[in-house]
């Protein structure tokens, strides 16, 4: 299955225009970026058929992070490690 794997040091959203070229991808990886408020908005809004979300590295720091995470009605398997945060590890599977 394919995926696409970002590690990226910043902020992904100056990626926008790339992401808008592959609306059909099923798996995103990433790791490694400090989060702007508009990370999370950018997958759910460039994305829309993603059924595989990892995330490593501190990204989801705001609630409405959650929130939008959420609304992914298509998201079926979500892997969250958040290093700075609590140094837990979440993985969430939807049921069908």
């Amino acid at each position: 299955r394919d995926y696409l794997s970002v590690n990226i040091p910043s902020c992904i959203c100056y990626l926008e225009e790339f992401f808008q070229l592959i609306p059909d991808l099923r798996e995103l990886r990433l790791s490694g970026f400090a989060k702007c408020s508009d990370c999370v908005r950018l997958i759910l809004k460039c994305f829309p058929k993603l059924d595989e979300l990892w995330i490593r590295g501190t990204c989801l720091k705001l609630p409405s992070d959650y929130e939008l995470i959420s609304q992914m009605g298509s998201l079926t398997r979500l892997s969250l490690n958040k290093k700075l945060i609590d140094k837990a590890y979440f993985e969430y599977r939807r049921q069908p």
